[in-house]
């Protein structure tokens, strides 16, 4: 899977120059993924058409990593699952990842496992949002347990956010029923429905958000 990613982000780069999806602020993180920390695997590739130099941090945990990559490539780095990963449902979390950079990219996380992987583009900061609607998996009648989720990344201090599932969460949010939470920069909240379908739930908030999906 992860030559496949190389390719098409190559591909990206000699065909999408000026890009909307690039950025040199990105926000995002990593949902929950079956299976133990030895077996998961978290990607991030970093790719450009000019040398870059940045920082990718998980600042509320203390990690950070510099990096400089060359013209016309795709640079892979693998974060510590255990630092990145999130496991449960609506509990503040501080596992937001921040990557900056001295000039545009193109961001693309993998979330994979032998069995199971996801993957995303990732907007930069300038193109993020204070209103969401989610289209999630939908895991009821697959005969096997899932999970319905998606996270929400704060990218400012004294963020209000406000939640609307269409499934109850696992801690027992009903539907259409509203829940607040405060967030701070870099702190992330996960929601989770298990063998039901968050779809067309909602997320509003007084800040701009990074919402992922799953």
């Amino acid at each position: 899977m992860k030559k496949i990613v190389l390719i098409l982000l190559l591909s990206f780069i000699f065909t999408g120059k000026g890009n909307a999806q690039a950025g040199t602020e990105f926000w995002f993180g990593f949902m929950e993924n079956a299976g133990t920390v030895n077996n998961l695997h978290m990607v991030v590739f970093i790719a450009t058409d000019r040398p870059v130099s940045g920082t990718i941090s998980v600042p509320l945990s203390g990690y950070s990593q510099s990096f400089n990559i060359v013209a016309d490539s795709v640079l892979e780095i693998e974060l510590p699952v255990a630092t990145v990963m999130h496991v449960g449902s609506e509990i503040i979390e501080n596992k937001g990842v921040h990557l900056v950079t001295s000039d545009s990219v193109l961001l693309y996380v993998l979330n994979t496992k032998m069995s199971t992987g996801d993957g995303t583009s990732v907007l930069p900061s300038s193109l993020l949002d204070t209103s969401y609607t989610i289209l999630s998996y939908n895991a009821s009648g697959t005969g096997y347990p899932g999970l319905s989720q998606f996270l929400i990344v704060a990218t400012e201090n004294n963020t209000t956010v406000i939640f609307e599932p269409t499934d109850t969460t696992i801690n027992g949010v009903l539907p259409f029923a509203q829940d607040t939470i405060m967030l701070n920069a870099g702190q992330s909240y996960q929601v989770q429905n298990r063998d039901g379908d968050l779809t067309g739930s909602r997320v509003k908030s007084d800040f701009p958000l990074a919402v992922l999906e799953v």
